[in-house]
């Protein structure tokens, strides 16, 4: 079942799964109490390597904590303990408990979760109000310390949040920006390394690129998106013979889904249409691309410009006119394909 989750090393094992189910819903608590550094989406995980034994048991203890706290304040203070069952129980449809192979950590997990954790931080704050109201009797003067260091804590907080706040609200603005910074969230993260590699390929940072994506095929070889990045380096590199093998790996990996493989096809189409020894399976490529109902529209518009340039380079001129003109029969008035056409309009 792991195998066709990509954010998992394969061979991951149901049982370690479960093993790391509490350390996952630290890294989400963490993610709500203390967001600094802690935003994730995307995550990868492989066992051991991801988490350390340390911090697998650290997450025991904290699963333990966290039941024995709601435990013990049922009756003194039930919005607390309601809200931290409410925490823990919404959190295991998707946190591996029961290994589903889900995730494994995802910001998007934590938006139900957190509505207990925002019920528990306000009845902590309404029981040690109730308790500094009482402290002209000398029971209530040990709740001063807490209630002191819940103030310190909300001083602190509260301005730095919103700050933070207005900083990510803008990352989400700028998608590349956002998976670079969370590709630092933690140790390993190839699934993210291997997405910010590509985009930023298509940005135009090559050098950076090549950075995020060797680090990412280092931790995750058998990663699809990480093999693309590679596979689309080597070919602005110009080392089109290694871009060819690393295509045609990627379209031969199990986790590569349809999208990519399209993408793979007509990029592959490229790669081989550079020699004219390879402008024959280049063209039959792009003609499967075509005739593939599946193919979706942006990948057609590519193929219909990439046998195009085929004809073009091989002095058909005319036949690569009228294939434009097909495809802007069947996609009016696309940029793309206008500007294709209009090109070798010009060149006649």
């Amino acid at each position: 079942m792991n195998d066709l989750h990509t954010a998992f090393a394969p061979g991951t094992e149901a049982w370690q799964l479960s093993a790391s189910a509490p350390w996952f819903l630290w890294r989400h608590f963490r993610m709500w109490v203390v967001p600094f550094g802690s935003l994730e989406i995307l995550g990868s995980y492989a066992w051991l390597r991801s988490a350390s034994a340390a911090e697998l048991i650290f997450g025991g203890v904290f699963l333990t904590g966290l039941i024995g706290t709601a435990a013990a304040t049922w009756r003194r203070a039930p919005l607390v303990s309601y809200g931290l069952w409410f925490f823990l129980i919404a959190s295991i449809p998707a946190g591996n408990f029961v290994p589903g192979f889900n995730g494994p950590i995802n910001d998007a997990y934590l938006t139900i979760p957190s509505i207990g954790l925002a019920l528990a931080f306000a009845g902590i704050c309404g029981h040690l109000a109730k308790m500094v109201a009482g402290r002209k009797h000398p029971r209530g003067y040990p709740a001063i310390a807490p209630a002191t260091l819940l103030i310190a804590l909300m001083a602190y907080r509260l301005p730095v949040s919103a700050a933070y706040f207005r900083y990510w609200a803008g990352v989400w603005d700028d998608p590349v920006k956002m998976v670079v910074l969370m590709s630092d969230s933690r140790p390993l993260q190839y699934q993210l390394k291997a997405r910010a590699a590509n985009m930023l390929f298509h940005e135009g940072f090559i050098d950076q690129a090549q950075i995020l994506a060797d680090e990412a095929i280092q931790e995750g070889p058998w990663l699809p998106h990480a093999q693309l990045a590679q596979a689309r380096l080597a070919g602005a590199r110009n080392d089109h013979g290694l871009s060819e093998k690393i295509y045609r790996g990627v379209l031969e990996n199990p986790l590569t889904t349809e999208n990519l493989k399209t993408s793979s096809l007509v990029e592959l189409s490229k790669q081989l249409s550079v020699h004219p020894e390879g402008h024959a399976e280049a063209a039959d490529l792009c003609r499967a691309l075509l005739n593939s109902p599946s193919t979706p529209p942006a990948i057609q518009v590519r193929a219909v410009i990439q046998l195009s340039q085929i004809y073009e380079s091989q002095g058909m001129a005319t036949k690569a006119r009228a294939t434009l003109e097909r495809g802007l029969r069947s996609f009016p008035n696309d940029p793309l394909l206008s500007s294709q056409l209009k090109s070798i309009e010009q060149t006649d």
